[in-house]
Protein backbone atom coordinates (compact mmCIF):
# COMPACT_ATOMS: atom_id res chain seq x y z
CA UNK A 1 0.00 0.00 0.00
CA UNK A 2 1.18 3.52 -0.57
CA UNK A 3 2.17 5.48 2.48
CA UNK A 4 0.08 8.56 1.86
CA UNK A 5 -2.54 9.95 -0.42
CA UNK A 6 -0.05 11.52 -2.81
CA UNK A 7 2.05 8.42 -3.19
CA UNK A 8 0.12 7.17 -6.19
CA UNK A 9 2.23 9.59 -8.20
CA UNK A 10 5.44 7.68 -7.50
CA UNK A 11 5.17 5.18 -10.36
CA UNK A 12 4.71 8.10 -12.70
CA UNK A 13 7.97 9.87 -11.86
CA UNK A 14 9.63 8.67 -15.03
CA UNK A 15 6.58 9.78 -17.02
CA UNK A 16 6.85 13.26 -15.56
CA UNK A 17 10.60 13.25 -16.14
CA UNK A 18 9.98 12.29 -19.74
CA UNK A 19 7.65 15.25 -20.24
CA UNK A 20 9.57 17.85 -18.27
CA UNK A 21 13.17 16.84 -18.96
CA UNK A 22 14.82 16.07 -15.63
CA UNK A 23 17.30 13.41 -16.59
CA UNK A 24 20.67 13.31 -18.33
CA UNK A 25 21.51 12.69 -21.97
CA UNK A 26 21.51 9.22 -23.45
CA UNK A 27 25.01 7.96 -24.31
CA UNK A 28 26.02 7.63 -27.96
CA UNK A 29 27.60 4.64 -29.64
CA UNK A 30 29.87 4.24 -32.64
CA UNK A 31 28.25 4.41 -36.06
CA UNK A 32 29.08 2.52 -39.25
CA UNK A 33 26.60 4.02 -41.69
CA UNK A 34 27.98 6.89 -43.84
CA UNK A 35 26.79 10.36 -42.84
CA UNK A 36 25.10 12.69 -45.28
CA UNK A 37 25.44 16.49 -45.56
CA UNK A 38 23.73 18.49 -42.80
CA UNK A 39 20.11 19.41 -43.35
CA UNK A 40 18.76 22.89 -42.58
CA UNK A 41 17.49 23.20 -39.05
CA UNK A 42 14.02 24.59 -38.52
CA UNK A 43 13.42 27.32 -36.00
CA UNK A 44 10.97 26.26 -33.31
CA UNK A 45 9.11 28.25 -30.73
CA UNK A 46 8.30 27.15 -27.21
CA UNK A 47 9.93 24.44 -25.17
CA UNK A 48 11.32 21.25 -26.68
CA UNK A 49 8.42 19.25 -25.30
CA UNK A 50 5.83 21.66 -26.72
CA UNK A 51 7.46 21.45 -30.14
CA UNK A 52 7.52 17.64 -30.11
CA UNK A 53 3.91 17.34 -28.92
CA UNK A 54 2.72 19.80 -31.56
CA UNK A 55 4.56 17.89 -34.27
CA UNK A 56 3.12 14.59 -33.08
CA UNK A 57 -0.39 16.06 -33.20
CA UNK A 58 0.09 16.80 -36.90
CA UNK A 59 1.55 13.38 -37.70
CA UNK A 60 -0.83 10.77 -39.17
CA UNK A 61 -1.23 7.75 -36.91
CA UNK A 62 0.00 5.36 -39.58
CA UNK A 63 3.30 7.29 -39.67
CA UNK A 64 3.91 6.70 -35.95
CA UNK A 65 4.21 2.91 -35.92
CA UNK A 66 5.52 0.20 -38.20
CA UNK A 67 6.00 -3.53 -38.14
CA UNK A 68 8.85 -5.15 -36.25
CA UNK A 69 12.32 -4.60 -37.69
CA UNK A 70 13.67 -7.89 -36.33
CA UNK A 71 14.22 -10.76 -38.72
CA UNK A 72 13.88 -8.80 -41.99
CA UNK A 73 16.25 -9.59 -44.83
CA UNK A 74 17.22 -5.99 -45.43
CA UNK A 75 17.88 -3.34 -42.82
CA UNK A 76 14.82 -1.07 -42.71
CA UNK A 77 15.35 2.63 -43.20
CA UNK A 78 15.06 4.85 -40.16
CA UNK A 79 11.68 6.58 -40.14
CA UNK A 80 12.29 10.20 -39.19
CA UNK A 81 9.33 12.37 -40.31
CA UNK A 82 10.04 14.78 -37.44
CA UNK A 83 13.65 15.36 -38.47
CA UNK A 84 13.43 19.17 -38.44
CA UNK A 85 12.02 19.18 -34.91
CA UNK A 86 14.38 16.43 -33.79
CA UNK A 87 17.35 18.46 -35.00
CA UNK A 88 16.29 21.45 -32.93
CA UNK A 89 16.00 19.29 -29.81
CA UNK A 90 19.29 17.56 -30.66
CA UNK A 91 21.08 20.90 -30.81
CA UNK A 92 19.49 21.93 -27.50
CA UNK A 93 20.68 18.68 -25.89
CA UNK A 94 24.17 19.21 -27.28
CA UNK A 95 24.34 22.68 -25.71
CA UNK A 96 23.19 21.25 -22.38
CA UNK A 97 25.83 18.54 -22.66
CA UNK A 98 28.65 20.91 -23.59
CA UNK A 99 27.99 23.70 -21.11
CA UNK A 100 26.17 22.04 -18.21
CA UNK A 101 26.46 18.27 -18.07
CA UNK A 102 30.06 17.83 -19.23
CA UNK A 103 31.65 20.23 -16.71
CA UNK A 104 29.64 18.70 -13.86
CA UNK A 105 30.38 15.12 -14.86
CA UNK A 106 34.08 15.85 -15.42
CA UNK A 107 34.28 17.37 -11.95
CA UNK A 108 32.51 14.36 -10.51
CA UNK A 109 34.86 11.97 -12.33
CA UNK A 110 37.88 13.89 -11.06
CA UNK A 111 36.75 13.41 -7.46
CA UNK A 112 35.37 9.87 -7.65
CA UNK A 113 37.80 7.27 -9.08
CA UNK A 114 36.62 4.75 -11.71
CA UNK A 115 36.26 2.00 -9.09
CA UNK A 116 33.90 4.14 -7.04
CA UNK A 117 31.82 5.08 -10.05
CA UNK A 118 31.65 1.45 -11.14
CA UNK A 119 30.35 0.56 -7.69
CA UNK A 120 27.61 3.16 -8.12
CA UNK A 121 26.71 1.67 -11.51
CA UNK A 122 26.59 -1.81 -9.97
CA UNK A 123 24.26 -0.58 -7.23
CA UNK A 124 21.74 0.95 -9.63
CA UNK A 125 21.95 -2.03 -11.99
CA UNK A 126 21.22 -4.36 -9.08
CA UNK A 127 18.31 -2.17 -8.00
CA UNK A 128 16.76 -2.42 -11.47
CA UNK A 129 16.35 -6.20 -11.20
CA UNK A 130 12.50 -6.07 -11.37
CA UNK A 131 12.73 -4.38 -14.79
CA UNK A 132 15.33 -6.77 -16.16
CA UNK A 133 13.84 -9.97 -14.75
CA UNK A 134 10.22 -9.25 -15.67
CA UNK A 135 11.05 -8.27 -19.25
CA UNK A 136 13.26 -11.33 -19.71
CA UNK A 137 10.39 -13.49 -18.47
CA UNK A 138 7.90 -11.68 -20.72
CA UNK A 139 10.09 -12.58 -23.71
CA UNK A 140 10.08 -16.26 -22.74
CA UNK A 141 13.66 -16.13 -21.47
CA UNK A 142 12.98 -18.01 -18.26
CA UNK A 143 16.63 -18.91 -17.66
CA UNK A 144 17.75 -15.29 -18.05
CA UNK A 145 14.97 -14.12 -15.75
CA UNK A 146 16.18 -16.59 -13.10
CA UNK A 147 19.74 -15.34 -13.62
CA UNK A 148 18.61 -11.76 -12.98
CA UNK A 149 16.94 -12.80 -9.72
CA UNK A 150 19.97 -14.85 -8.74
CA UNK A 151 22.26 -11.92 -9.44
CA UNK A 152 20.12 -9.72 -7.23
CA UNK A 153 20.20 -12.16 -4.30
CA UNK A 154 23.96 -12.75 -4.55
CA UNK A 155 24.97 -9.15 -5.15
CA UNK A 156 22.64 -7.77 -2.49
CA UNK A 157 24.10 -10.12 0.13
CA UNK A 158 27.67 -11.00 -0.83
CA UNK A 159 28.07 -7.86 -2.93
CA UNK A 160 27.31 -5.47 -0.05
CA UNK A 161 24.00 -4.11 -1.29
CA UNK A 162 24.93 -4.54 -4.93
CA UNK A 163 28.04 -2.34 -5.12
CA UNK A 164 30.15 -5.37 -6.10
CA UNK A 165 29.21 -7.67 -8.98
CA UNK A 166 30.00 -10.90 -7.15
CA UNK A 167 27.45 -12.83 -9.23
CA UNK A 168 29.18 -11.94 -12.47
CA UNK A 169 32.78 -12.18 -11.37
CA UNK A 170 32.57 -15.28 -9.17
CA UNK A 171 29.47 -17.14 -10.36
CA UNK A 172 29.54 -16.15 -14.05
CA UNK A 173 25.93 -14.95 -13.96
CA UNK A 174 25.74 -12.22 -16.59
CA UNK A 175 22.88 -9.73 -16.66
CA UNK A 176 21.24 -8.71 -19.95
CA UNK A 177 19.40 -5.50 -18.97
CA UNK A 178 16.17 -6.32 -20.78
CA UNK A 179 13.62 -3.51 -20.96
CA UNK A 180 10.05 -3.03 -22.14
CA UNK A 181 11.14 -1.48 -25.44
CA UNK A 182 12.96 -4.74 -26.22
CA UNK A 183 9.97 -6.78 -25.10
CA UNK A 184 7.63 -4.84 -27.40
CA UNK A 185 10.06 -5.37 -30.27
CA UNK A 186 10.25 -9.08 -29.46
CA UNK A 187 6.49 -9.32 -29.98
CA UNK A 188 6.58 -7.52 -33.30
CA UNK A 189 5.93 -3.91 -32.34
CA UNK A 190 7.83 -1.71 -34.78
CA UNK A 191 10.19 0.93 -33.46
CA UNK A 192 7.99 3.59 -35.01
CA UNK A 193 9.34 7.05 -35.67
CA UNK A 194 12.66 8.28 -34.37
CA UNK A 195 12.41 10.82 -31.56
CA UNK A 196 14.90 13.10 -29.83
CA UNK A 197 13.66 13.86 -26.34
CA UNK A 198 14.77 16.95 -24.40
CA UNK A 199 17.54 15.90 -21.98
CA UNK A 200 16.90 12.20 -22.67
CA UNK A 201 18.40 12.25 -26.14
CA UNK A 202 17.76 9.62 -28.86
CA UNK A 203 14.71 7.38 -28.61
CA UNK A 204 11.87 5.99 -30.70
CA UNK A 205 8.11 5.85 -30.32
CA UNK A 206 8.37 2.26 -29.04
CA UNK A 207 11.23 2.98 -26.62
CA UNK A 208 9.49 6.08 -25.25
CA UNK A 209 6.44 3.96 -24.42
CA UNK A 210 8.77 1.35 -22.94
CA UNK A 211 10.38 3.90 -20.61
CA UNK A 212 6.97 4.80 -19.24
CA UNK A 213 6.05 1.16 -18.66
CA UNK A 214 9.37 0.35 -17.00
CA UNK A 215 8.90 3.25 -14.59
CA UNK A 216 6.19 1.24 -12.81
CA UNK A 217 8.78 -1.45 -11.99
CA UNK A 218 11.56 0.93 -10.96
CA UNK A 219 12.11 0.67 -7.18
CA UNK A 220 13.52 4.21 -7.08
CA UNK A 221 10.05 5.54 -7.84
CA UNK A 222 8.76 3.85 -4.69
CA UNK A 223 11.43 4.71 -2.12
CA UNK A 224 10.34 8.31 -1.66
CA UNK A 225 7.13 10.32 -1.87
CA UNK A 226 9.12 13.38 -2.91
CA UNK A 227 9.33 13.94 -6.66
CA UNK A 228 12.41 16.15 -6.43
CA UNK A 229 14.30 13.52 -4.43
CA UNK A 230 13.45 10.74 -6.87
CA UNK A 231 14.37 12.94 -9.85
CA UNK A 232 17.69 13.80 -8.20
CA UNK A 233 18.45 10.08 -7.71
CA UNK A 234 17.71 9.37 -11.37
CA UNK A 235 19.81 12.36 -12.45
CA UNK A 236 22.72 11.17 -10.32
CA UNK A 237 22.47 7.69 -11.84
CA UNK A 238 22.53 9.11 -15.36
CA UNK A 239 25.44 11.44 -14.59
CA UNK A 240 27.43 8.54 -13.13
CA UNK A 241 26.76 6.45 -16.25
CA UNK A 242 27.72 9.30 -18.55
CA UNK A 243 31.00 9.83 -16.68
CA UNK A 244 32.28 6.70 -18.45
CA UNK A 245 31.07 7.82 -21.89
CA UNK A 246 32.00 11.45 -22.30
CA UNK A 247 34.86 10.59 -24.63
CA UNK A 248 32.63 8.34 -26.75
CA UNK A 249 30.23 11.22 -27.30
CA UNK A 250 32.99 13.69 -28.14
CA UNK A 251 34.73 11.23 -30.49
CA UNK A 252 31.51 10.56 -32.37
CA UNK A 253 30.90 14.28 -32.69
CA UNK A 254 34.43 14.91 -33.97
CA UNK A 255 34.36 12.06 -36.51
CA UNK A 256 30.92 12.68 -38.01
CA UNK A 257 30.07 15.17 -40.73
CA UNK A 258 26.51 15.29 -39.38
CA UNK A 259 26.38 14.64 -35.64
CA UNK A 260 22.59 14.32 -35.63
CA UNK A 261 22.61 11.51 -38.20
CA UNK A 262 25.55 9.79 -36.52
CA UNK A 263 23.76 9.66 -33.16
CA UNK A 264 20.46 8.65 -34.76
CA UNK A 265 21.92 5.80 -36.80
CA UNK A 266 24.06 4.57 -33.92
CA UNK A 267 21.10 4.51 -31.54
CA UNK A 268 18.80 2.67 -33.96
CA UNK A 269 21.53 0.16 -34.80
CA UNK A 270 22.21 -0.46 -31.10
CA UNK A 271 18.53 -0.98 -30.25
CA UNK A 272 17.91 -3.30 -33.21
CA UNK A 273 20.87 -5.43 -32.16
CA UNK A 274 19.61 -5.58 -28.57
CA UNK A 275 16.17 -6.80 -29.69
CA UNK A 276 17.68 -9.35 -32.07
CA UNK A 277 19.77 -10.97 -29.29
Amino acid sequence: MYRNQGAFMKPSISIICLLTGWLGLQPAWSVESPPRPPQPVAKAAGTGNQVILAALDDLPLEEMWGTSNVGTAATPAVRDPLEKVNRVVHEFNDVVFSYVLKPVVKGYAAVIPPGGREAVSNFFDNLAMPIHASNALAQGKGKQSAIEVGRFVINTTLGVGGIFDVAGENFHLVGKREDLGQTLGYYGVGEGIYLVLPFFGPSSARDAVGKVGDSFLDPINYVTDNFEQAAAIHAFEMANTFSFRIQEYEDLKAMSLDHYLAVRDAYIKYRREKIAQ
